[in-house]
């Protein structure tokens, strides 16, 4: 089973879309989740059967001069080094820095 920990550490509510993996094809997408994080909140985002991510996209409205910011990774290979993030760690954290949106990948709930 798909399961992430999505930290927001923003001052931003976050619109995030993962993108989950048509089995070992990964020019296809077998379906997409569609998760709201709210400021400073987390969740726990479960995508169904399938284990592996092709992309993920993020989305919020700037706190300054509400303009949408957008930020996206999307693996174009197995084994690539987004590939690697999105499927090997269980965390995705976003923070503001410099008025940009960034995200990290991390490991915290699981061995």
């Amino acid at each position: 089973m798909g399961k992430k920990k999505l930290i927001n550490n923003t001052s931003s509510d976050l619109f995030i879309s993962l993108f989950v993996r048509d089995g070992n094809d990964i020019e296809t997408d077998s379906s997409t989740e569609n998760i709201t994080v709210k400021s400073k909140k987390n969740t726990m985002a479960n995508y169904g059967d399938q284990p592996f991510l092709n992309a993920i996209s993020v989305s919020c409205y700037d706190m300054n001069d509400g303009d949408m910011n957008n930020l996206s990774d999307v693996a174009l290979k197995i084994g690539s080094d987004t590939d690697t993030s999105l499927n090997t760690y269980d965390t995705i954290t976003f923070v503001d820095s410099n008025n940009n949106l960034e995200l990290s990948y991390s490991n915290t709930w699981t061995v």
